[in-house]
């Protein structure tokens, strides 16, 4: 016997399920466009660290999962593949600009007037640009942190031992696919 397989919104329901009521209501106010500390505070958590705790919520397995299944949800529902994306910047790349007229699917723009039609096409940059990110051509952005005295007193040693604490607990220490450089300065 074969097994049943569930719809994607048999999925997504399966999954809230799982969640409590707080972490259902960040959830869906973080993928409602809120910021992800704005869902943390209107999903009833409360605490001096929002934007830390928004990020181990939205980390957290099962609400990750819930998140995901939601999000493919999205993508059926936008009548367009990732691949049917790829084609079109890539087009747009491709296609030489005077092939481009008021007709033409890369058209953006079309102005009729008395020196006759002006069609502004993809920019051919920006194609390049997204086509990079879609593709996860960029590297890893790289931030680096400046501690100050000014600010609150914390040496280099005190920033290790919370990092080598968050990580003996268990706790990413760092956010995935950003690189952070820790140093000290004076003002």
């Amino acid at each position: 016997m074969t097994p049943k397989i569930k719809s994607l919104d048999q999925q997504i329901k399966a999954a809230a399920k799982v969640l409590n009521p707080r972490q259902l209501a960040f959830a869906d106010g973080y993928l409602n466009g809120r910021p992800a500390y704005l869902a943390y505070r209107e999903a009833g958590y409360e605490g001096l660290h929002e934007r830390s705790g928004a990020w181990e919520i939205r980390t957290n397995p099962n609400v990750a999962s819930y998140m995901g299944l939601c999000r493919e949800r999205l993508r059926e529902s936008a009548g367009v593949t990732k691949a049917e994306i790829i084609d079109y910047l890539l087009e747009a790349i491709a296609t030489p600009v005077e092939e481009v007229d008021a007709g033409h699917r890369l058209a953006q723009e079309v102005e009729i007037g008395k020196n006759g039609t002006k069609v502004k096409s993809v920019p051919k940059l920006g194609a390049i640009q997204e086509l990079a990110k879609l593709l996860g051509w960029y590297a890893p952005e790289e931030k680096n942190i400046k501690v100050t005295r000014e600010r609150q007193e914390l040496d280099l040693a005190e920033v290790n031992r919370f990092l080598a604490a968050k990580k003996e607990a268990g706790l990413p220490a760092l956010r995935r696919g950003v690189r952070q450089n820790v140093s000290m300065g004076e003002n």
